[in-house]
């Protein structure tokens, strides 16, 4: 009888860690991710001033080649779709850094706005952005059920320039928010209230940031008279070599959406 009671003790537990292994098999069964069906995405994105009209996404991960494309916000904060205001830009499988998106030459923007970047796959035509909302090609790609994108406060440079006597040569410009290193330079009335361009009378050096009572020296032999207007405007310094080349060799004018960045005031 003891022999019995041994191996029935045997086969007892031998029964209960089959049953054991058998429930851990189901558990991880039912733990185990659900692998998505189509591509993946991330985006890493912050607010940011636009220079000559780029949006500069510092990190983007895909998991086959794909697209990030540009979307205006509606009245109630959400994307304006299908219609894209950027220029589409292909990216290969993995991540990319410092991903330039160029906006569109048309394209009207506020200071401020809201605007969503939103990755795309690209499963028509390879190379091809085709997304048009309805055939089905090039759709967003999706966590779940929402739709990868990330939205960014698009902010503009500026310069602020007050009414003033010009001193010894010198003006003095309020303030100026650059969003890249560049200059600020000062172009003449051409006596029926618009700068004279590409000609300029003064510039300086200016660096990416907010600066304060920025001071122009004004090209030496310049007439000026009171009541006319001075100019004030940013230019980008491309290629970056802080030699002031426009228009011949780049240094173009710093853009937000159609406008350029640019201010007057009247000589006391």
């Amino acid at each position: 009888m003891l022999r019995l009671s041994n191996k029935l003790t045997f086969l007892g537990a031998s029964l209960l860690a089959s049953i054991s292994f058998l429930a851990a098999c189901e558990n991880d069964e039912a733990e185990m991710p659900v692998m998505p069906d189509g591509p993946t995405g991330s985006l890493q994105v912050n607010d940011q001033l636009l220079s000559s009209n780029k949006i500069i996404v510092p990190a983007i991960t895909m998991s086959k080649t794909g697209w990030v494309v540009v979307h205006k916000s509606t009245a109630d904060g959400g994307p304006v779709v299908p219609a894209i205001i950027s220029v589409p830009k292909q990216l290969m499988t993995g991540t990319s850094s410092n991903v330039e998106i160029m906006l569109k030459d048309e394209v009207m923007l506020e200071d401020g706005e809201t605007l969503w970047v939103m990755l795309h796959t690209d499963d028509g035509v390879m190379g091809s952005y085709e997304f048009d909302g309805q055939n089905g090609l090039d759709g967003p790609i999706m966590e779940g059920d929402m739709i990868v994108m990330e939205s960014i406060e698009a902010g503009s440079p500026m310069i602020v320039a007050e009414d003033q006597a010009v001193m010894n040569g010198m003006v003095t410009i309020a303030e100026v928010n650059a969003a890249v290193d560049g200059w600020l330079v000062i172009h003449n009335d051409n006596g029926s209230g618009q700068p004279i361009i590409p000609e300029i009378i003064g510039k300086t050096w200016v660096e990416a940031g907010s600066s304060s009572n920025v001071m122009v020296a004004l090209d030496e032999g310049v007439m000026l008279q009171a009541g006319q207007k001075l100019f004030p405007m940013l230019h980008v310094d491309s290629p970056a070599n802080e030699t002031y080349d426009f228009p011949d060799n780049g240094d173009a004018p710093e853009m937000f959406g159609t406008g350029i960045i640019m201010v007057d005031f009247t000589v006391q």
